[in-house]
């Protein structure tokens, strides 16, 4: 279950639970462009998202990461109905969705749901401003690292369906920078690679090749 929704009391969860409907999210689902106008809001129970700012040149880098710890649609929450960024899924799962003016008068009318939910705005604000820093300070296989555990850690598992091609997009790095910190790993022994599939074998290893970015995402997920 969404880890925001299962947060909330069962008697506020009920009033909320009427308006949730059932959804796939195939892999490479667009969900919202910059500009659009958020129509409904969604509480992933599997699979892995991202935000990312394009520039109009077309290029792209992520700006954060979401699996069933939250939630998009988060400018809902801040009186907004726009999104400033792009999202979309990267690993498929499932997710609950729900009418952009449901959520916001359940928001409104539940003391618990603000609560959770204001919660994890919170800890993306926090990320986003972690992940400024990563894209800036820090080498392609540090970040490769970092952003490989972070998908693990949202879609559960040590097998990843991933192209070279999404991560340069989401690292905002060349391919040609992404195959050569993947194979350092694979040479390493952390991570195995074969065409669109990545297997992370040594995740604690993983970790330290990973930046501090890894560790203090970490703690803000949890404290948030």
């Amino acid at each position: 279950m969404n880890e925001l929704l299962a947060a909330v009391p069962p008697s506020e969860y009920r009033a909320l639970a009427r308006h949730l409907e059932p959804v796939d999210l195939p892999a490479g689902a667009t969900l919202y462009r910059p500009g659009d106008r958020i129509r409904s809001a969604y509480f992933l129970e599997s699979g892995v998202a991202s935000l990312a700012a394009v520039t109009s040149a077309g290029n792209m880098i992520e700006l954060a990461m979401v699996g069933r710890e939250g939630m998009l649609g988060i400018p809902l929450i801040l009186h907004g109905n726009r999104s400033p960024y792009l999202v979309l899924t990267q690993i498929a799962g499932r997710g609950l969705k729900i009418r952009a003016e449901l959520l916001q008068a359940e928001f409104h009318r539940s003391r618990n749901l603000q609560r959770v939910l204001l919660r994890f705005v919170d800890s993306i604000l926090g990320q986003l401003a972690q992940w400024a820093v990563c894209n800036r300070f820090h080498t392609t296989e540090e970040r490769l690292s970092r952003w490989l555990l972070a998908c693990r850690e949202r879609a559960r598992s040590d097998e990843l369906a991933l192209t070279q091609e999404v991560i340069a997009e989401m690292l905002g790095a060349t391919r040609t920078a992404v195959t050569a910190a993947a194979r350092g790993l694979q040479s390493s022994g952390c991570i195995r690679y074969s065409r669109g599939h990545i297997t992370i074998l040594e995740p604690d290893d993983l970790a330290s090749a990973a930046c501090e970015c890894h560790a203090a995402a970490g703690e803000m997920q949890h404290t948030g």
